[in-house]
């Protein structure tokens, strides 16, 4: 069966991957590497910001140190999913999970229990409006870049059933 890749089939399928992984493809684009660098560069991120949240897009994206670290965290956060699921397409072994958990990387930025993440950010959002007066809440905003990206995603939410796609 073919892959969907948001709502387009690919070639690339689940046995496809499968044996691609087996013969030691790079799904890495930038060649390779190590998984001890990208951990290094995670651990340097998280003593300049605080938190292993490495925002996918950056004010100057072009030049971002932290763009090739942004799609390597993205790209745990998918291979986690494989886990949890028990697809034996995932690179992620349990030694590099506990690896990742032990820094404070967070697996799932969406939680799992979506009411209990929607009012946990509504709650955010509320602390927001009470110290800034409104729910403007920059893209960029670097105190909490959790609530920003939670903003954007609600608004591409409402942008969506709008356009009647929900």
């Amino acid at each position: 069966r073919l892959k969907h890749l948001k709502g387009k089939k690919t070639a690339l399928t689940d046995e496809r991957e499968a044996q691609l992984t087996a013969m030691g493809f790079s799904w890495y684009r930038y060649g390779p590497t190590s998984w001890e660098e990208r951990i290094e560069d995670l651990k340097r991120y998280k003593a300049m910001h605080g938190d292993c949240l490495v925002p996918l897009k950056h004010k100057n994206d072009k030049n971002s140190e932290w763009k090739r670290l942004a799609n390597w965290v993205s790209f745990q956060r998918l291979q986690y999913k494989k886990m949890k699921k028990g697809d034996p397409s995932s690179l992620l072994t349990e030694e590099r999970r506990q690896e990742l958990a032990d820094i404070g990387f967070i697996f799932s930025v969406k939680d799992d229990n979506p009411s209990s993440n929607w009012n946990s950010m509504l709650d955010e959002l509320y602390r927001y409006k009470s110290t800034h007066g409104s729910c403007n809440v920059p893209a960029n905003f670097e105190l909490n870049r959790r609530l920003a990206a939670w903003v954007r995603y609600v608004r591409d939410l409402y942008a969506r059933k709008q356009a009647g796609e929900d």
